[in-house]
């Protein structure tokens, strides 16, 4: 697999993920929320990583990590 923005070879990497830790809602009155925000310990996701630029993308879904 090559990189899509240099064209360097991409390795199994790890990235970290953001978590949603709330919402609220867009209009005084809604009981449903639409609008949510970022925050909390977040968590650790697989990615595909270029060697030569640094950029990651998700692995494709074959790929399986232990």
């Amino acid at each position: 697999m090559n990189c899509t923005k240099c064209g360097g070879e991409m390795q199994e990497g790890i990235a970290t993920g953001q978590t949603i830790v709330g919402g609220m809602p867009d209009f005084e009155g809604e009981s449903r929320s639409s609008t949510f925000y970022s925050g909390g310990p977040g968590k650790i996701i697989p990615c595909m990583k270029c060697k030569d630029c640094g950029w990651s993308v998700s692995p494709p879904k074959e790929t399986e990590y232990v």
